[in-house]
């Protein structure tokens, strides 16, 4: 069984690096990632509707796989329920990459 998933992992890799151009695994690049988080709450405490709060962060030379592993670990979702009030955090993250002037 270890020798099989072996075999399975390692043809994964291959076909993943293989499926990937160079410039995304070795290429540098500057990158801006674009952080919305959204708060809601159920039922709606504000009188408001949704909280939104976007924000941007820039990050240098990353390659694209980085960026976005980046991306992916910085999403998020989280739901709390307290004295009958659910209150719901979501983030969501976009990339583009950064010209330099």
């Amino acid at each position: 069984m270890k020798k099989a998933m072996f075999i399975l992992s390692t043809v994964l890799l291959f076909g993943l690096l293989s499926s990937c151009s160079t410039d995304e695994l070795t290429v540098k690049k500057n990158w801006t990632f674009t952080v919305t988080t959204v708060t809601t709450y159920s039922p709606d405490i504000t009188e408001a509707g949704p909280q939104t709060l976007v924000t941007t962060v820039d990050r240098d030379g990353l390659t694209e796989l980085e960026a976005e592993a980046v991306a992916v670990s910085m999403r998020s979702s989280q739901t709390t329920t307290m004295q009958g009030i659910t209150m719901t955090i979501t983030v969501t993250v976009t990339k583009a990459e950064r010209t330099t002037k």
